[in-house]
């Protein structure tokens, strides 16, 4: 533990698994709990909830060269990740088999935000949305090169190498 600011810093992950895998590449809160997706083998990609001292795994997919996000969206009963062209959500209560959201193909998901109602990300292709349930996906934007995603209460926003954007929801 170090101190910064008389602050006391803490490593949260110190347990076995995080000291074992291979990568540590994403992150999530609802405010009580944090998400992580980490890659314990090239293989595969594990969600985990850290609680206390130890983390617990939700939820594995398969690992690949889209299986990564910085931030992973975290609502009422969900944690939000990407693995492939897909948009999945694992249970935030218990180990279960990851669900598919959405199927962005032939795109690969990179930044993801969630309100009440829908699921928004961009991928190569740009900006769409979808009902969180999994249902219809609507093109919202043309994205090119876009680097990240966030949103205000009526708009989804975003950076891209055009710029700073917005779209109302």
């Amino acid at each position: 533990m170090g101190v910064i600011d008389d602050r006391p810093l803490t490593n949260l992950a110190s347990d076995s698994y995080w000291a074992t895998s291979t990568t540590n590449v994403a992150i999530g809160s609802d405010g009580m709990r944090v998400y992580f997706g980490s890659e314990p083998t090239h293989r595969t990609f594990d969600i985990r909830r850290f609680e206390g001292d130890a983390s617990t795994t939700l939820t594995s997919v398969d690992g690949g060269p889209y299986v990564n996000a910085p931030l992973m969206p975290v609502d009422e009963a969900y944690v939000y990740f990407y693995s492939g062209t897909t948009v999945q959500r694992a249970s935030k209560s218990s180990a279960s088999v990851a669900q598919t959201v959405v199927d962005a193909k032939p795109g690969h998901p990179s930044r993801a935000v969630i309100d009440p109602w829908s699921l928004y990300w961009i991928d190569e292709r740009g900006l769409h949305v979808a009902p969180k349930g999994g249902g219809t996906v609507v093109d919202l934007a043309a994205v090119s090169q876009p680097y990240s995603l966030d949103q205000t209460t009526d708009y989804v926003v975003w950076t891209s190498a055009s710029g700073l954007s917005k779209i109302r929801k």
